[in-house]
């Protein structure tokens, strides 16, 4: 299973190393890698990134000789991300979380280099393929539960689950559709992520087939 988290660029010019901070000590970074790949005559530059993520977790280390407990730490996470300026997307492949994060930062802290939106994906038109959809996550108006999820084959049969995608109430839609001459499982969210379910075997001649693959999924419900 493979997340890569896609959002929209209102501008995008990162030309050299910029820094984050959080009360001064650093939390990340993202500088340009002057690496590019083109698949189907659109070119991806590369941008190499890193982010710290905080882990809550009780671990014994060992500092100049002495042995002591920690109850929490710093991860760093290192990630690419892809710039299309066609069409002015970028893909991020990381976690969401992390990704969001990352972005959040990188935006507040240099709001004259990148402003991006969340990629927002037309469930209703996605729905198309209602008859190959595999589950469906939704928020609903209740006292008890915040959400609901539906699995199976049956999905779109079920008018609850068919009502939340026409009122906008669906959060993550997962469909069978073809892509690059094959049936392959996909899931879209509302964060602006695509999630790969099958590892493309049949793709491993290209450069980034993960990356192709979320980019023909973008393509194939753009407006």
């Amino acid at each position: 299973m493979k997340s890569i988290t896609i959002r929209e660029t209102a501008l995008f010019n990162v030309d050299d190393n910029l820094p984050l901070l959080r009360g001064g000590q650093p939390i990340g970074s993202i500088a340009p890698t002057g690496r590019s790949f083109n698949m189907d005559n659109v070119s991806f530059e590369i941008y190499q990134c890193s982010y710290f993520i905080n882990i809550n977790d009780t671990i014994i280390v060992e500092i100049d000789g002495n042995v002591n407990t920690v109850d929490s730490y710093k991860k760093s996470s290192s990630f690419e991300l892809y710039y299309v300026s066609q069409s002015n997307l970028i893909f991020v492949d990381t976690p969401t979380a992390v990704a969001k994060n990352f972005l959040t930062a990188l935006e507040r802290q240099h709001p004259d280099k990148v402003r991006t939106r969340v990629y927002n994906f037309d469930f209703r038109t996605i729905s198309q393929y209602q008859s190959n959809t595999k589950a469906i996550y939704f928020s609903v108006d209740d006292d008890l539960i915040d959400s609901k999820t539906f699995h199976g084959n049956g999905v779109h049969q079920d008018m609850e689950a068919t009502d939340a995608i026409d009122n906008s109430n669906a959060t993550y839609l997962m469909v069978e559709i073809d892509l690059r001459n094959r049936s392959r499982t996909v899931g879209f969210s509302k964060k602006g992520a695509i999630v790969l379910y099958n590892q493309p075997v049949d793709l491993y001649h290209l450069e980034n087939p993960h990356l192709q693959l979320v980019y023909d999924a973008v393509l194939s419900f753009r407006n």
